[in-house]
């Protein structure tokens, strides 16, 4: 048990990356910009992937449609939300 962070450079390496791999979450970062998580977003969504989807953002209202979750960057925060999100689809 435990996880794995992949920093990845565009928007076009991650999608490629997620699309071929095996993942039970993905965590865009704050530093990807609002307009390429939402593009992200919905590439992943179109793949027809049943993975979450978790955008670290200061304004959680900006992708509620888009993304199982928004949280902040609050370490204790991040982590409770990555383990509901995960029992949530685990079982």
């Amino acid at each position: 048990s435990g996880y794995q962070v992949t920093p990845l450079g565009s928007v076009g390496v991650a999608f490629d990356y997620i699309r071929n791999g095996d993942y039970d979450l993905v965590l865009l970062g704050k530093s990807i910009l609002p307009g390429e998580r939402e593009r992200l977003t919905l590439l992943v969504r179109a793949l027809g992937l049943r993975v979450p989807i978790v955008w670290v953002t200061d304004y959680p209202s900006d992708c509620a449609a888009l993304a199982d979750a928004t949280i902040s960057s609050e370490p204790i925060r991040l982590l409770q939300c990555i383990g509901e999100l995960l029992a949530t689809h685990s079982g």
